[in-house]
Order: C-alpha cells, then structure tokens, then sequence
C-alpha cells in the first residue's frame, strides 16, 4: 500500500519535471490516488475494529452490571472497594486495544 503510494508519488514528481511522456503523468496521478485511497480504506478499517471492540466491550459490562444486579450485589460498593471491577476491565480494553497486552 505504502509502495504504490510512493511509486505513484515518483511518477508523478517525473512527470511534473517533464522527463516522462505526458501519458505517464496520468498513471503516476492515478496510482498515488490509488495509493492515498487505501491508506485511507486501512485507517477506517482499523478505526471501526477499535469501534467495535469498544462497544463490545460495553455490552459486556452491562451484561455484568445486570447480573451482579439480579444476584443481589449492588455494583457501587464493589466500586467502592477498589480495583478489581469497571476501573480495571476499563484498564485491560485499553491496554488490548493498544496492544500492550
């Protein structure tokens, strides 16, 4: 990706200083638009992974809070006593996430 990107940016820097054909100028621009739209494609997919993990992660504390709430517990004194619940599954999404795992 990275080296269409390059090779298209090459092409077109030689075609600007007129040591290519015209024609060539063409291919250059298109293959650093080509390689700028899957740059561009690889970061919204990588953005909407992080999305996704985020609300799964969401769902799953809710589906905890839920049930701690059915079994009698009440989750803000589990809060209260520290680590161990939301602040540390909060700590280990983004640890994954940043791949410090």
């Amino acid at each position: 990706m990275l080296s269409s990107w390059l090779a298209g940016l090459i092409v077109c820097v030689l075609a600007y200083h007129h040591v290519l054909p015209s024609w060539t100028g063409w291919i250059g621009i298109a293959l650093f638009a080509l390689g700028l739209f899957g740059a561009l494609w690889a970061s919204d997919r990588s953005s909407q992974r992080s999305a996704k993990a985020l609300m799964e992660w969401r769902q799953r504390n809710i589906t905890e809070i839920y049930r701690s709430l059915e079994a009698g517990s009440d989750p803000a004194k589990e809060l209260e006593q520290g680590p161990g619940t939301e602040s540390s599954a909060y700590d280990d999404f983004w640890t994954r996430m940043n791949g410090h795992v």
